[in-house]
């Protein structure tokens, strides 16, 4: 038993995200080993604006041990898995979708029985685990694995990109590679490859089709593989794939892609005055400050001389360029840059300072008035309710202003964000910390410089539109597209009517379309209109938190459509295995209460060397540790809770809102543990949450006379500098408590409400802030003389 749960909790760890062709098993001195990529071959189907890619790839392990093999891979932003093959030897099994729950309890069991499985989890929205077994010792294994994306055009160009470059130290060989590519387009195009050597062919059979070859042997990629199309049309038109109805009574589905509408970039610029909301409190370090800057500055100065603009910059309180919105002439612009670069990152981050300084600008008249509010955190002071904080936005602007929120990084709350924007007639984006950040976000900044049509409706003529996401499209900027999925009754040739307003002009525009059976996989537009529909009941989670209705939705339509979500994973089992065994042992117990009698004798031998092994009293060689007032043993690598208790209901933590709070602050010691809370035992990979310290809340709080503080250092940012400084509100530092490396672990100190020079301090809210390494986290504390 012992080994069986060490194996599982270091198979189900997380890891770095990870280039194509790098699986590790749970062996090896590091507890992670590499199998060898023997051959890899791609084949890509590229329709209008939908990109399908089909993996087939062979895995060697030369052990003299059989393995299990886990394979975590990052897929492109809002790509969706969509089928999983198991080879057993020339046998193909088919991938199916399960519950998730079900699946991994499925995939578990006939593990410990020796049978072949694979599944295929979503980690997080974008990062999947495809776990695979046996990998026999000196063999091979095959899997194959699909997913599709959505390709988006900028200016008539489409990028599809398929990862080969290295993302560790070791580099990526293969034995063979083979890529093919066939791209189908309604619109003439050209096709230009990078990333593989010249040995790629490009076959024209005409201007609105191409097909990609590549083949080579003991191939070492450097970068990854990109394919660019560029529409070469005049004039671009609108693109649409449609799947019809398979029965009198049911719904078809479509996908719309509408070109850009040059009557946005053409006439006279409409007068714009835009507002920047930037929050540069403390977390807005480690670059992400210097990234900002950059993009502000340069969409600042691509400003035309008509336009007007102000900069509110935030932490604790508000700071602004200027009273009000000003002319983007020479001077100005000169000056908004030096005030943009005199800014540091620090403090803590007040919601309410920032948009109320915003909001509260006398706003000029007869001009799209439009606030930015950035940010890569939660609100800490001031109003923190979304509801609250949206009523005095009303308040303040009167409706005079469209705000729009942008969050960088994985810390903010989308929910909050996307709700700020939608009730104040704008938009939410979010972008990673990963890549170019100033790039991405001048990109962004500059989407906000073109004129804006408002939507007022979009008309489909005689056919019957259903269920149509996204929903609440209301904006349509000079450049982009209008994209949109849904149902429909009708079909055949239609007008697609656009009506809208750019200030105080009016813009019709229609369009000659045709509804058919033009998705000829028969799936895809299908798959595409569920997962558009998942994502909007991710979003109303994500903004009013899990309801048990929306669960279900979510897992209806997984099954439904055979996508991997919160609730689904791709299964591939062995022809014979039972999908939905009965539970063993304990199992049986925690879901039947009363077990009877049992004839498994494994599953009762299994039991009872469980409850012989923790049973044994601790005191032995077995290293022990206290962390966050529990204590724990250290068993084959897992620090086990001494309040676990054999037959324990056991949880794997993946962060997920549901599970309990606490849990997030073990997760980032960095090893693997098994944590209890409440008569539940949650199972913690090592590297759970990445390396960030953990910073507790001071006790007590508020206090007088002194007060401790407690921190913990991960294992991986052990023998870092690390530095513990109290600040008061107008960011001045106090104190230095701590100004030397740690050993990984808990470490507690005292402040005594005195300065560096010993004197008292006064009554009020200080923060003390941790650093350590390239990290830093705080909080606040309330000192009462």
């Amino acid at each position: 038993m012992k080994a069986q749960l060490t194996l599982l909790l270091a198979l189900l760890a997380p890891l770095p995200a990870l280039s194509i062709g790098y699986v590790y098993t749970g062996v090896g001195d590091d507890g992670r080993q590499h199998l060898e990529l023997t051959s890899v071959t791609v084949d890509v189907q590229i329709d209008e604006r939908i990109a399908r890619t089909r993996t087939d790839q062979i895995f060697t392990n030369h052990a003299e041990w059989e393995v299990e093999g886990i394979y975590e891979f990052t897929l492109p932003e809002g790509a969706i898995i969509t089928d999983l093959v198991l080879w057993i030897g020339d046998k193909r099994i088919q991938g199916e979708v399960l519950e998730k729950e079900e699946a991994r309890r499925t995939y578990d069991d006939i593990v410990g029985r020796r049978i072949d499985p694979a599944l295929i989890e979503q980690v997080t929205p974008n990062q999947f685990r495809l776990s695979i077994f046996p990998f026999p010792a000196k063999g091979s294994r095959r899997v194959e694995f699909e997913y599709m994306q959505l390709l988006e055009s900028h200016s008539g160009r489409l990028d599809y990109s398929f990862p080969l470059a290295p993302e560790t130290d070791q580099p990526l060989q293969m034995e063979l590679f083979v890529l093919r590519a066939q791209v189908r387009s309604q619109h003439a195009f050209e096709a230009t490859t990078s990333g593989l050597p010249r040995l790629t062919e490009i076959d024209r059979p005409d201007a609105h089709h191409a097909n990609i070859f590549f083949g080579d042997e003991q191939i070492k990629p450097r970068e990854d593989f990109t394919l660019t199309i560029r529409q070469t049309d005049d004039r671009p038109k609108p693109s649409v794939l449609s799947f019809a109805p398979q029965a009198n009574d049911d719904l078809g589905y479509y996908a719309l892609w509408l070109p850009p509408l040059p009557e946005l970039t053409q006439g006279d610029p409409l007068p714009r005055s835009l507002t920047f909301v930037i929050d540069i409190s403390s977390s807005m370090q480690q670059g992400k400050l210097q990234a900002v800057k950059g993009a502000l500055a340069a969409a600042i100065d691509a400003l035309d001389a008509a336009d007007l603009f102000n900069i509110v910059v935030f932490t604790h309180r508000a700071d602004s360029f200027a009273a009000a919105p000003v002319p983007a002439d020479p001077n100005n612009k000169k000056a908004a840059t030096a005030f943009i670069n005199q800014q540091d990152a620090l403090g803590v981050s007040n919601f309410e300072a920032g948009l109320g300084r915003a909001m509260q600008q006398a706003f000029p008249a007869n001009r799209v008035n439009h606030v930015i509010f950035l940010t890569d955190g939660l609100p800490t002071l001031g109003e923190l309710e979304l509801e609250s904080l949206s009523e005095l936005i009303g308040e303040w602007s009167a409706g005079q202003a469209r705000l729009f929120t942008i969050g960088v990084g994985r810390d903010v709350d989308q929910g909050f964000l996307t709700g700020l924007a939608e009730e104040h007639r704008g938009e939410a984006y979010f972008l990673a910390e990963e890549g170019d950040i100033e790039a991405a976000l001048q990109d962004l900044f500059e989407s906000f410089t073109f004129p804006i049509l408002l939507l007022d409706e979009l008309s489909f003529d005689q056919v019957e539109i259903h269920d149509v996401h996204p929903r609440g499209v209301e904006t349509l900027a000079a450049g982009r597209e209008l994209f949109q999925v849904g149902r429909y009754r009708g079909g055949g040739t239609f007008t697609l009517s656009l009506i809208g307003h750019v200030g105080e002009e009016n813009v019709s525009v229609d369009f000659p379309l045709e509804f058919t059976q033009t998705d000829v996989s028969g799936s895809l537009i299908p798959r595409l209109w569920a997962y558009q529909k998942i994502q909007a009941l991710e979003e109303q989670i994500a903004r009013f938190g899990e309801q048990q209705e929306l669960l279900d939705d979510i897992l209806a339509l997984g099954l439904e459509y055979r996508l991997v979500t919160r609730r689904t994973s791709l299964f591939a089992p062995d022809d014979g295995v039972e999908v939905n065994p009965q539970p063993r042992g304990d199992e049986v117990a925690l879901n039947f209460g009363d077990v009877g009698d049992f004839s498994d004798t494994t599953a009762e031998a299994d039991q009872e060397d469980d409850e012989e092994f923790f049973s044994t009293d601790i005191n032995d060689a077995r290293p022990t540790t206290h962390w966050l007032g529990r204590d724990f043993f250290l068993e084959d690598e897992v620090w086990i809770d001494l309040a676990y208790q054999p037959g324990m209901p056991k949880e794997l933590y993946e962060g997920r809102t549901y599970q309990p709070a606490e849990l997030a602050h073990f997760a980032r010691l960095g090893q693997a543990m098994l944590v209890v809370v409440e008569e539940r035992a949650y199972e913690i990979p090592a590297n759970a949450q990445g390396s960030r310290p953990v910073l507790l809340q001071n006790a007590p709080n508020p206090f007088n006379a002194s007060t401790a503080i407690s921190f913990l250092i991960p294992f991986r940012l052990a023998g870092e500098a690390t530095r513990l400084s109290i600040y008061n509100l107008a960011g001045q530092l106090v104190r230095v408590l701590q100004f030397e490396t740690q050993q990984a672990g808990e470490h507690r100190l005292s402040w005594d409400g005195r300065d560096d020079y010993g004197r008292e301090v006064a009554s009020g809210v200080y923060i003390y802030r941790l650093d350590v390494g390239e990290w830093a986290v705080h909080r606040r504390m309330l000192l009462l003389r």
